[in-house]
């Protein structure tokens, strides 16, 4: 049985494709239907869904930056946006960010939904039997799971040996994979799950991990977050990437952070020669940028973040690193929107390229790009493509 949820804000779509479904084969089953994508969030939050199926344009939330959300998140299902034919600049968009096809509003009747319902289940199908059908020798995603307390007023009694208690979700969860658990400390699970680097694997622990931090929050009201490591390594890196995500964890995890994040390779590649030799703090605001240039960054956010005076850390780290704070990351920003253009020649609009590396302005985008890089991020592009073209012959 495949949960399905429709997000759109016309009630007159949401009752169709109600009706549709109900003519469609019992394996998929409506669990949802709401006007915006901001209650589509809420509920995914809260309840199973394999598949949604989102209208583009709505209020408060739109579907552009529902899948945005959903994809951020780590959630692993099947999403099918519903468009016109004057939305196809949208429609193209969504499939950018993660949407899997699109149904045109005008068009759609129970046959056609019913062949997009199927290609999507065959699509969880394959994510959730990924791990099972590669090898598994020697190949592993590190993981570990926090457990942490969400209140001033929680007992630090009622923290001790949670991951103890945890442990019973967590080998629930990833029981068939054959994953290496252990309790390294009385609120951590450090989990290496089998598994060569294929995207549908990745997803699918992705999925795995984010139904574990809510279990965990269901059954046993712990707060809880995962961090993974995005590279399958031999067991003995692997083992040896447990420091990293403690220390990188001790900076990401809050309240307010993500469920479940991901150590990107990006995080530590980019990070200047001589990190380890900085104080603690100014590596603490290093490892804080490269975690969050992809949103809006204030100095105080960094500032309390490395518990520091924000005159005093912005000095600090001129002294430290010859470059001022916030030019270390525009710099940053820079150097991952050229990743992206590399990645995605001509596939991407600038504006979504800025949206990346957390600016919002693009036209102040294309100024700092331009002096960084020396050309517009048109002009990179077009030499992007060019490059594929010279490669693929």
């Amino acid at each position: 049985m495949y949960n399905v949820l429709v997000a759109d804000d016309e009630a007159v779509m949401r009752i169709a494709i109600s009706n549709m479904l109900e003519r469609v084969s019992s394996d998929f089953e409506l669990v949802a239907a709401v006007s915006n994508g901001a209650e589509a969030l809420a509920y995914v939050k809260s309840n199973p869904v394999d598949i949604i199926i989102t209208d583009l344009v709505m209020p408060v939330m739109d579907g552009l930056d529902l899948i945005q959300e959903l994809k951020s998140s780590g959630w692993g299902g099947v999403i099918l946006v519903l468009s016109n034919y004057a939305d196809f600049e949208l429609a193209r968009s969504a499939l950018t960010r993660g949407a899997h096809d699109y149904l045109l509003k005008l068009d759609i009747d129970a046959d056609i939904l019913t062949t997009h319902l199927i290609a999507a289940a065959e699509l969880i199908g394959e994510k959730s039997t990924s791990l099972h059908t590669q090898e598994k020798e020697d190949s592993y995603y590190p993981c570990l799971l926090s457990i942490y307390s969400s209140s001033d007023r929680q007992k630090q009694t009622e923290l001790q040996e949670s991951a103890k208690r945890a442990l019973t979700v967590v080998k629930q969860n990833f029981a068939e994979t054959g994953a290496i658990i252990n309790v390294p400390d009385e609120q951590e699970i450090f989990i290496l799950i089998p598994g060569h680097p294929h995207r549908d694997t990745f997803r699918w622990i992705l999925d795995k991990l984010s139904q574990t931090v809510r279990q965990t929050k269901i059954y046993l009201n712990l707060e809880a977050r995962a961090l993974l490591s995005k590279h399958s390594t031999a067991r003995e890196q692997a083992t040896g990437m447990y420091k990293v995500l403690k220390y990188a964890g001790s900076i990401l995890f809050s309240p307010a952070s993500p469920e479940v994040a991901c150590l990107e390779d990006v995080s530590f590649a980019n990070l200047p020669k001589g990190f380890e030799d900085h104080r603690r703090e100014i590596r603490e605001a290093m490892l804080f940028v490269h975690f969050n240039y992809q949103h809006t960054i204030t100095l105080d956010d960094v500032a309390k973040t490395v518990n520091l005076n924000k005159d005093y850390l912005c000095r600090l780290f001129k002294k430290e690193t010859d470059i001022p704070l916030f030019r270390y990351l525009s710099n940053l920003r820079m150097q991952q929107a050229a990743v992206l253009i590399n990645e995605n020649p001509g596939r991407l609009y600038i504006k979504d390229i800025a949206a990346e590396v957390g600016i919002d302005d693009q036209f102040y985008f294309t100024r700092v790009f331009k002096k960084y890089h020396g050309v517009s991020p048109s002009e990179f592009n077009i030499a992007s493509r060019a490059t594929g073209k010279e490669q693929k012959k």
